[in-house]
């Protein structure tokens, strides 16, 4: 769908625009001018919606107006084996619906969208996996999330923090989630979650901090209160 229309029974016609990859190929060019666009189109990712922006058209007036749009920026990942992943979401902040409405496009190779528009989140980060890693709310802190089961559930949602600066396990699988250590994790009735626990007779657990970093919080069950 790139186009809906809907009238009311005062004769007001709201509109809803969507464009896709290949709604920014140039006339009779099979490219976009923009690379990453490009590869979107390579990959057949012809439904991954780019932008919207909803329209107001009242029958008093004749006038038409946008009173709302969103924006979807994607980026290359490397960690994801080069896949196309969500970058950034960003919506038109109006105090009104607004006449001058710019709608996005490519220039010198890059995405030039209405100076309107606010950035409502960020995804910053992915696994190999192509699970989101890290993300930025608006006005928000960076908020780190940990994965396990062969990257195939969420253990871990860490607020305020870097992925790079997060760790957590509890010693279900192979994956040792950001910490370091040699012993093998043991089975115990008694683990307050899952069934493994780690004996530190078996050798100590360490985290490598990265420089220049703020302090930090520990949280672990222990059964002897150490």
């Amino acid at each position: 769908i790139s186009r809906s229309y809907h009238t009311d029974s005062k004769g007001n016609t709201a509109v809803s625009v969507m464009k896709y990859p290949a709604d920014y190929l140039a006339t009779g060019s099979s490219s976009t001018g923009s690379a990453l666009l490009d590869t979107m189109l390579l990959r057949n990712m012809q439904a991954t919606q780019v932008e919207k922006w909803d329209s107001l058209k009242t029958a008093s007036t004749g006038l038409t107006a946008v009173t709302a749009s969103q924006l979807n920026l994607y980026k290359v990942s490397i960690n994801t084996n080069i896949a196309v992943v969500p970058d950034k979401v960003k919506k038109l902040s109006l105090a009104a619906p607004i006449t001058n409405f710019v709608p996005a496009y490519v220039s010198s190779g890059n995405m030039v969208a209405d100076s309107r528009y606010s950035q409502l989140i960020s995804f910053d980060s992915y696994d190999q996996n192509g699970n989101i890693t890290q993300y930025t709310p608006r006005n928000a802190t960076s908020v780190a999330i940990l994965w396990d089961y062969n990257g195939s559930l969420p253990i871990a949602q860490v607020k305020n923090s870097l992925y790079t600066s997060a760790a957590y396990t509890s010693f279900e699988t192979g994956n040792k989630g950001g910490w370091t250590y040699a012993g093998a994790p043991v089975v115990d009735a008694t683990a307050p979650t899952g069934n493994m626990v780690y004996p530190l007779a078996a050798g100590s657990i360490t985290y490598s901090v990265p420089g220049n970093t703020p302090g930090y919080t520990l949280a672990y069950w222990s059964n002897n209160g150490i």
